[in-house]
């Protein structure tokens, strides 16, 4: 990817830039409520009346076009930032936030012509949903084109969370992988560290906390070397949610704790717009703590935490990522 993507809420300082990006017919031509000539009055209207489903798009921190996600989808690109794969990164981001917050399906449309929007809408995975009259504020008329839907479902399963580190793959669990999640997790000197796993626990019992999905939280990922199983991580639900991960014993000291966590924060935080994550750590667990600690987690307060292996609850620690 050519450049860090991530949303924003508009700014008035973005007002030139939207100004300069829709100034530019080859643009300004496939968007319906966009007028033309565009000028700067009518960016600062844009950015006044802005909802909360429209986004900035920056790349590197600079403006590069603005994306929504609500009931309706759409998006657009400066011309500087085109054919860079950087709109389906942003579309990535904006939807995984509007199925999190519990939409089943968003719709989208498109004139006839738009070839850039039919192939970005395919990969999202989009199905055409029949004709459509579309109304083009530049032209002042109605125009041919499709409507489009997309579903929950299909969208999960092209792109819920997968990440690639310089060491590890973090996807989604296989059927295959239960035996050796199972081994891990409830190892003695893994499962008293860790709050929900204990040493008599079956496949079963870790399928049920796998969910197929790794679109919405909750859920876990699991962590591979090549074609080793070598651990897991994942995120809860709610506004600050928690995080859990463990790893194999013999991994621990190189480093892969930290190159999991910090890749998995960053996808989480874009993706979802959190503003914090917490970690709950037995205070017994230094090496969890140094991991959390050099991903930019600061201890906020001691707690007693009890774990499904041990005898009684223990000391622990919670800890707070949070947004800069």
């Amino acid at each position: 990817m050519p450049g860090r993507v991530s949303l924003d809420r508009v700014r008035p300082t973005d007002a030139a830039a939207i100004t300069n990006a829709l100034r530019d017919w080859h643009v300004a031509r496939w968007l319906s409520s966009v007028p033309w000539p565009y000028g700067l009055d009518d960016a600062g209207d844009f950015i006044r009346s802005a909802r909360a489903s429209e986004w900035a798009i920056r790349v590197d921190g600079q403006m590069a076009g603005i994306v929504r996600a609500g009931r309706d989808f759409g998006i657009w690109m400066a011309q500087p930032w085109q054919r860079r794969g950087l709109a389906l990164r942003a579309s990535v981001l904006a939807l995984s936030r509007v199925f999190a917050q519990g939409a089943a399906q968003v719709s989208a449309s498109h004139f006839e012509g738009n070839h850039r929007s039919v192939v970005l809408l395919a990969r999202l995975g989009f199905r055409d949903a029949g004709p459509k009259q579309i109304p083009s504020r530049a032209e002042g008329m109605r125009l041919p084109g499709r409507r489009l839907v997309l579903t929950r479902a299909t969208f999960g399963a092209r792109h819920g969370v997968r990440l690639e580190t310089p060491r590890l793959t973090i996807d989604g669990m296989r059927a295959a992988d239960l035996p050796d999640l199972r081994r891990i997790a409830t190892a003695p000197t893994v499962a008293p560290m860790l709050l929900r796993f204990h040493g008599d626990m079956t496949d079963a019992d870790m399928a049920a906390l796998f969910p197929d999905e790794s679109l919405v939280p909750p859920f876990r990922l699991v962590l591979r070397q090549g074609d080793r199983v070598c651990g897991s991580i994942g995120i809860g639900a709610g506004d600050l949610p928690p995080i859990w991960y463990f790893l194999h014993p013999d991994l621990s000291g190189g480093g892969l704790g930290t190159e999991m966590l910090r890749a998995f924060v960053d996808e989480v935080h874009l993706r979802y717009g959190l503003r914090g994550i917490e970690a709950e750590v037995f205070a017994d667990n230094p090496a969890s703590r140094r991991i959390l600690e050099k991903s930019g987690f600061v201890v906020t307060h001691t707690v007693e935490l009890t774990s499904a292996a041990r005898p009684g609850p223990a000391p622990g620690l919670i800890l707070r990522w949070q947004a800069g």
